[in-house]
């Protein structure tokens, strides 16, 4: 038996809530596909191989609105409608005619928020986006934890086995890693 290190290498991706506008939210709007093809085509002309394909909630679901965030919403896969077999075929096609995948599907949001009705919309988005990521046959999706600003640390870590668990469990039965993106969010932790 042989214990010689064998290195296996990340595939680097671009995450695309870095750059929120690339295509204006009234033609996503029209046509929710459009910013995920402007995408891989951006990517293309970047010379990546991998997208981090971010979702966000939409204007109608949001807690926050658009004008009010700091940066616009990262909107670029919308699963308000599910993806039915003729988006997927025509993202597949993009992505076939680029030679580019994506390394996961992203939603980025506090999924510990306090408010219940709030935390259930934001779980089920999730959700969405997990069988997005299936029906894509993309192998991860990649969101925050967040936290209740209303409890403490001890409070909140038992909040994340009722509150966060059960998303890990969603990820598992349909075969997905669940990735944790540490980022510090300042207002939920304030």
């Amino acid at each position: 038996m042989s214990n010689e290190f064998k290195p296996e290498y990340m595939q680097m991706s671009v995450l695309t809530a870095a750059l929120q506008e690339l295509t204006p939210r009234d033609k996503r709007r029209q046509d929710p596909d459009l910013a995920v093809e402007d995408w891989i085509r951006f990517g293309r002309e970047l010379g990546v191989q991998r997208l981090q394909l971010s979702s966000a909630l939409p204007e109608e679901l949001a807690d926050v609105p658009p004008e009010a965030m700091l940066d616009p919403v990262a909107d670029h896969l919308n699963v308000l409608k599910p993806l039915d077999p003729g988006r997927v075929r025509r993202i597949q096609s993009a992505l076939k005619a680029s030679e580019m995948s994506f390394s996961d599907l992203g939603y980025f949001d506090n999924m510990l928020v306090g408010d219940e009705r709030l935390r259930r919309v934001k779980h089920d988005w999730m959700v969405k986006i997990m069988d997005a990521a299936v029906a894509l046959g993309v192998k991860a999706v990649c969101g925050f934890v967040g936290r209740n600003v209303s409890l403490d640390m001890d409070q909140n870590l038992e909040d994340f086995e009722r509150g966060f668990v059960p998303l890990l469990k969603e990820a598992k039965e349909r075969g997905l890693e669940y990735r944790v993106e540490q980022c510090p969010m300042p207002g939920w932790n304030t």
